[in-house]
């Protein structure tokens, strides 16, 4: 009795944890660039945790938590060969924004009730992460408003024809898609009372999404929401694998035979034949079932992704029949410079991009030594020679995590990280294509998939230089992962 109460204890200690972590965080592109206090005392009580899940579930016999010490052991030898012998490493947001990723990524595989904790975590995140989208929102319209405004990054403003908050309008569109995923994973998990509850967040983030034109996750998003739908339409249409699978047996088993010309004759093997034709049937019909379900996927993938427009159109004429209500005639110019960011458009940011990707691959390949251990995850080293006869522009990251983390941890860290994020990837397309599953758990999971293909373009999840949403929504849902896994 007294064990129950214990263990009831600690789950509910748990679950507050996790839920401030979340909520506080929620809320960090505000308050990041003025203190690093919170860092530091979540980073303490998620280290605590750590320690404590590790050596008492023996959690380091197991593949991911070598591979994580491995990475984080090269992060602080590059980090030494590069700055010197130092502990401010173990202050830095670097250190500290893994120390929370890991802390609920443990508790997640390790916490025997983890559906209870991953629904408060979804619960908390929509909540958190809709007042404050709605917060620069909110900011950012009344910077329209505003005859003289004073420029603020942090809390909301529009900068060319953008809604940029969080310090920047991908940073508020990585939010924003974090929110869409919180609250779609709220409605299908909740029952059809409270679900209703859900769908103001999915519109704010669908409407905060279009106004920042963040189109790498207006494509993560979509391919999300086309893989959910390709999947239930899978699901929808009952491809009858076992029944093909039995046929397909009893095909390979007849080829095989040896059937001379009077046994063809006899009656027997003509019902063989006509088995033969229903397997055929079946494997046809499970084709088309296939295609049919790829195409109902890539029409919502098309669909989602052209929504994007709609918001800027309906914001820019509420904002001018507002502006007009007010008598705010020197809003009307501003409003509308907001501009549609459409997936086809060709303003250069591709090329840039692959120009940045180019310099980085030179800045990482210049030595061995860099090649090896990078330039540290608390190296300011920029990168330069992106433009032809332009030294002097020098580029923050590399536009890409998975350069990033090679530019900056080298070789020997870049192969841990990476072969725990393949290792995920595998569990989560296994689990989500052979195991029943609740249906708001697989939409998190190919939500990750939409995550990873984000940081394609940006340094999400695994940077800190980009803030800790997608990066605690990767780590959370993969530490539940695993723990199911190993229950099985």
């Amino acid at each position: 009795m007294n064990t129950m109460l214990r263990k009831g204890l600690l789950q509910r200690i748990l679950i507050v944890l996790v839920s401030i972590i979340i909520f506080v965080f929620s809320f960090e592109g505000i308050w990041g660039n003025i203190t690093d206090v919170p860092y530091k005392i979540t980073a303490s009580i998620c280290f605590a945790v750590i320690l404590g899940l590790v050596v008492s579930k023996h959690l380091y016999r197991n593949a991911d938590t070598c591979l994580i010490t491995a990475f984080l052991s090269f992060s602080y030898i590059s980090t030494i060969i590069n700055m010197g012998v130092s502990f401010s490493f173990f202050t830095s947001r670097f250190f500290c924004a893994y120390m929370i990723f890991l802390g609920l990524y443990y508790v997640m595989q390790t916490e025997s009730d983890s559906d209870s904790l991953l629904r408060w975590a979804v619960r908390v995140s929509f909540l958190g992460l809709g007042i404050m989208c709605l917060y620069v929102l909110a900011h950012a319209s009344k910077f329209l408003l505003t005859e003289d405004p004073w420029l603020d990054l942090g809390k909301g403003c529009f900068v060319g024809g953008r809604l940029c908050g969080l310090s920047n309008a991908n940073n508020m569109g990585t939010a924003c898609a974090c929110l869409i995923v919180f609250s779609v994973a709220g409605y299908l998990g909740a029952d059809k009372w409270r679900r209703w509850m859900y769908i103001p967040g999915i519109i704010l983030g669908w409407f905060c999404m279009g106004l920042t034109g963040f189109r790498t996750g207006m494509v993560g998003t979509s391919f999300s929401a086309g893989l959910m739908v390709w999947m239930v339409m899978i699901r929808a249409l009952g491809r009858n694998k076992h029944v093909v699978q039995v046929r397909d047996d009893d095909l390979n088993k007849y080829d095989d035979l040896n059937i001379d010309d009077d046994l063809k004759k006899d009656n027997s093997y003509e019902m063989d034949a006509d088995h033969k034709r229903e397997a055929a049937q079946v494997r046809k019909a499970g084709y088309m079932k296939f295609i049919i379900a790829t195409l109902m996927g890539m029409l919502a993938f098309v669909i989602v992704i052209r929504s994007f427009a709609l918001p800027v159109y309906i914001y820019k004429k509420s904002m001018m029949i507002i502006s007009g209500i007010l008598g705010c005639e020197w809003s009307k110019e501003r409003i509308a410079g907001i501009m549609i960011r459409h997936i086809t458009d060709d303003n250069g940011t591709m090329s840039d991009r692959t120009l940045i990707w180019a310099a980085s691959i030179r800045q990482c390949t210049r030595t061995l030594r860099r090649f090896l251990i990078g330039i540290s995850p608390l190296g300011r080293d920029g990168i330069i020679g992106v433009y032809d006869g332009r030294h002097d522009i020098r580029i923050v990251h590399a536009h890409n995590i998975y350069l990033e983390i090679l530019r900056r941890t080298g070789i020997l860290g870049f192969i841990p990280l990476m072969s725990l994020v393949i290792c995920w990837s595998i569990n989560m397309v296994r689990t989500f294509l052979t195991q029943k599953e609740r249906m708001y758990v697989k939409w998190l999971y190919v939500s990750v998939f939409g995550i990873l293909i984000i940081g394609m373009a940006e340094p999400v999840a695994f940077m800190h230089s980009e803030w800790c949403y997608s990066g605690i929504l990767v780590f959370m849902i993969s530490g539940y992962l695993t723990g199911r896994r190993r229950l099985l």
